[in-house]
């Protein structure tokens, strides 16, 4: 239902990079609206329950009191709160419930309904494709009869597109016949958005938030349908919508993969929050650090037109910020050292780098150290690990308190076998493990020990 326009409701969209003061911008307005109404005069909404704790730790800076019941919420919680507040009978399903459930219909529908997805029923990745096929339509607010509608006005003959739809159909039948009606996390929202409009259609407040004159929406870079929906249902109930978003207008040219997720969030807004009165945009200006690496990075990431300091780049100069994607610590380390060894070239090459020139750097090294040391020694690349090794990795320590802990465990097989095997490979250099058949293991395993310091004596 499209809601009739007020003239009193206005939409802010505060828009800016990152560091520019957006989300102070947002809890200033927060601060000043609860301290000329009540608590609940705003609700301050968040992408996850992470953030809200975050946004709250951030209240004292605004001079709100540490005891205050601050109102900031999820969608999902923002949902859930209106549902309980209206007495909206609702059961919640988690995700096993809804394979579960999937699962169950896909072994009631018949071969005909299902196509070509009945030979893969007995599968679990078709649940798990058909639940993320379901929740991203429901989150799009598509419901499974305009999908079926759409598919046959459009004459659309793909079977696996059909059957998905069926199978969507069904599932939603199924969760609307139960008393209550079960709902998922998608669907919460749809009922939540629903009970707004009405509240709205009646021109009644909608409990809990009666008393709330602003709603606030910050740290999103991008909204679902649904979400957007209740987004404009709450401002309209409010009268006034204040939203943070990173994104540069002017700053297109040059990062178009940047601004693509934010421009396309902008006009989403744009649309929903246009619905219902007037929508504003304020920019804010990033704060002043031209000369720092922060600003330089965040201004040549992704930019391959441009040369430091804003010079034209030159064929051999490549400033922009390259992102490589491998499977694990040791692929990471692996796929680092190759690139360091490009980078540091043939010897005699113009273009060479010197090791020393090259820094690598890691959240912890907890998980790398090992790696780092053993790739690059393979790739002949010398390496300096700032920190040094922990003194608990060094080998003759391990040993130690592998002995040590096999006292104080009594001696339980299996670790037993693997401190005589380190001890006889650095011994004879015989690199043969536990894995390959050592020989202790295979005269434990004979004589039936299983741990103890008088077993193994015996």
């Amino acid at each position: 239902m499209t809601l009739t326009a007020k003239p009193k409701v206005v939409s802010r969209i505060v828009c800016g990079p990152p560091g520019s003061g957006k989300t102070a911008r947002l809890l200033e307005a927060y601060a000043d609206c609860v301290r000329g109404g009540r608590w609940d005069a705003a609700l301050y909404l968040v992408p996850t329950v992470r953030v809200a704790d975050l946004v709250r730790g951030r209240m004292r800076e605004v001079g709100l009191s540490g005891l205050f019941d601050f109102r900031v919420m999820t969608f999902a919680e923002a949902a859930d709160a209106l549902l309980v507040a209206n007495h909206v009978p609702v059961a919640a399903i988690s995700d096993l419930q809804q394979r579960c459930i999937l699962r169950q219909i896909l072994e009631q529908m018949s071969e005909d309904e299902l196509g070509p997805l009945a030979a893969q029923r007995a599968g679990p990745g078709l649940v798990t494709c058909l639940l993320e096929d379901i929740n991203e339509l429901k989150a799009a607010g598509v419901e499974p009869k305009a999908l079926l509608d759409a598919f046959q006005a459009d004459n659309l003959t793909d079977p696996v597109a059909l059957a998905t739809a069926r199978v969507y159909q069904h599932y939603q039948d199924f969760l609307r016949s139960n008393s209550p009606e079960l709902f998922d996390g998608p669907g919460m929202l749809w009922q939540a958005s629903q009970q707004l409009d009405r509240a709205w259609k009646d021109r009644r407040q909608a409990r809990p938030f009666e008393a709330m004159r602003l709603v606030l929406a910050d740290g999103f870079s991008d909204f679902t349908t649904v979400e957007l929906q209740m987004l404009a249902r709450l401002a309209a109930l409010a009268g006034e919508c204040l939203v943070s978003l990173t994104y540069e207008p002017g700053q297109a040219d040059g990062r178009p993969e940047l601004q693509a997720i934010p421009k396309r969030t902008w006009e989403a807004l744009h649309e929903h929050l246009g619905s219902i009165g007037e929508v504003q945009m304020e920019c804010l200006e990033a704060s002043r650090e031209a000369d720092t690496d922060l600003a330089y990075l965040r201004r040549y990431m992704f930019d391959r037109t441009a040369g430091p300091r804003g010079e034209q780049a030159g064929a051999s100069w490549d400033g922009s910020v390259s992102v490589m994607q491998a499977p694990g610590p040791w692929g990471e380390v692996r796929m680092v050292a190759r690139e360091v060894k490009r980078l540091i070239g043939p010897a005699g090459g113009s273009e060479r780098l010197r090791p020393g020139q090259i820094g690598i750097i890691a959240r912890s090294l907890d998980n790398y150290r090992i790696a780092l040391g053993q790739v690059f020694a393979e790739y002949g690349l010398p390496i300096f690990v700032a920190g040094g090794e922990p003194v608990a990795d060094r080998p003759c320590v391990r040993f130690v308190a592998d002995l040590l802990r096999l006292i104080e465990e009594d001696y339980p097989r299996a670790a037993t076998v693997a401190v005589l095997d380190a001890a006889w490979e650095k011994i004879a250099g015989d690199k043969r493990g536990v894995a390959e058949g050592s020989q202790a293991d295979y005269v434990s395993r004979q004589a039936g020990i299983t741990g103890g310091a008088d077993i193994w004596e015996g």
